[in-house]
């Protein structure tokens, strides 16, 4: 509680003060306190919008992405209104195109770090800090998108910017080491992942020690490169480690714990322990679902490997009706088309051990038309669904066969008997 209710500004600079120490939750109450005061005391206007900015960041941080870009997008009305804060303008769609990244909205998060890059460009055509960390978040939508040839390019110059730019800390820099980090690690150029991703965790622990929230979400990504590389003895404490202070300064359900849960999920599902994996993937989904509401496409990452547990247990009815959610969240939306194809193919295999081979066919058949559709036909992962359905497809045509020469025989005995 607030011993007392000082000025709105005076509320405003705590709350920014813990906005900059990761203390996120104290910045939200002196942050709402403050807008509280300003909405008392006079209608909307432009003394709003650095609050309504902070007060965005303070949710985002804190996993409320809705809450923060409704913040945003009011402070940028009032920027744009007053017609003179360029710079400002800038700032919060910056921020709105992360909150709208985090929440799988890629086209949107583009447009707006478009916006942004385009401003702060025109103001600082020598480059600095703003137009490097914009690059950078352009270079992380492009990487979600799979669009690497675009994030190369936008990477690689928010690097050179970033380190040849006096205002620009080590923070920034190691955030878009991380960046280029997460790309390579797409491209499967590992050995200079796994260097940024190292050469930016000394750098969070050197400069915001090793309890800090961003300092966590490095170890993390440490961490997932180690799974990616199945090098599980080392991934398992990082994971851990990175949880624990999560939880911690984040809270149980903060959405960031979604990918360090995950992580571990995968961890735990590789390793052939699933009864540890089955509680976290169950967590991973409730902050999703809370996070992106229930029919996000995203979410069928999560339920296909939910699944995949309970069909290597044998558990089949829990695996049908999470895969056909699966293929429904996912269906039409091209960046999600393969996990709809791993949703149809195990769909597939559950319905096989069902003894509904006709079905089984069904699903395989058209999770290989999304394969080929999304020009994966020469892809070597194809591999395990072209040789499912080629096994269920040969049992099909030889039970239609069986029931063919059945008919026949059946008919010739009735002849014989005329």
């Amino acid at each position: 509680m607030l011993a007392q209710t000082p000025h709105w500004e005076e509320l405003s600079a705590r709350g920014d003060d813990a906005l900059a120490k990761g203390r996120y939750l104290e910045a939200n109450k002196y942050l709402d306190a403050a807008l509280s005061e300003l909405q008392t005391a006079s209608q909307p206007d432009v003394r709003w919008a650095p609050v309504l900015n902070s007060l965005g960041a303070a949710k985002h941080f804190r996993g409320d992405f809705v809450g923060a870009q409704k913040c945003f997008r009011q402070a940028l009305e009032l920027w744009e209104q007053s017609g003179r804060a360029k710079q400002n303008v800038a700032t919060v769609l910056f921020n709105l195109g992360q909150s709208e990244y985090s929440i799988g909205d890629y086209v949107g998060a583009e447009f707006s770090l478009k916006r942004s890059l385009a401003i702060t460009e025109h103001l600082y055509p020598n480059g600095g800090l703003n137009v490097g960390s914009t690059l950078d978040w352009l270079g992380i939508v492009y990487t979600g998108e799979q669009k690497y040839a675009e994030a190369e390019q936008m990477l690689s110059q928010a690097m050179a910017i970033l380190r040849h730019t006096s205002s620009a800390s080590r923070i920034d820099l190691a955030h878009c080491m991380n960046s280029v980090a997460e790309l390579r690690v797409a491209q499967n150029h590992l050995e200079s992942a796994e260097q940024l991703l190292e050469q930016a965790l000394r750098i969070y622990q050197q400069e915001l020690g090793d309890d800090h929230p961003t300092t966590a979400i490095s170890v993390a990504k440490l961490g997932g490169f180690y799974l990616k590389g199945h090098r599980l003895e080392l991934a398992e404490p990082l994971l851990h480690r990175a949880l624990r202070t999560e939880e911690r300064t984040l809270g149980p359900e903060h959405p960031r714990l979604a990918s360090t849960l995950s992580d571990l999920a995968l961890l735990y599902t590789e390793d052939k322990k699933f009864a540890l994996a089955e509680p976290l993937w169950i967590r991973v989904l409730s902050i999703e679902e809370k996070m992106k509401g229930t029919k996000h496409p995203s979410l069928a990452r999560t339920l296909n490997q939910l699944s995949l547990g309970y069909i290597e247990e044998r558990r089949y009815a829990l695996a049908e009706p999470l895969l056909t959610r699966a293929v429904a969240v996912s269906a039409g939306d091209a960046a999600y088309a393969r996990e709809q194809a791993t949703g149809l193919r195990w769909l597939g295999l559950v319905y096989d051990h069902e003894g509904k081979s006709s079905a089984a066919e069904s699903a395989y058949r058209e999770a290989l038309d999304i394969w080929n559709n999304s020009g994966g036909s020469e892809d070597p992962n194809l591999l395990p669904l072209l040789r499912d359905y080629l096994a269920v497809a040969r049992k099909n045509r030889d039970q239609e066969l069986r029931e063919l020469e059945d008919r026949i025989k059946a008919l010739r005995s009735r002849k014989s008997r005329q």
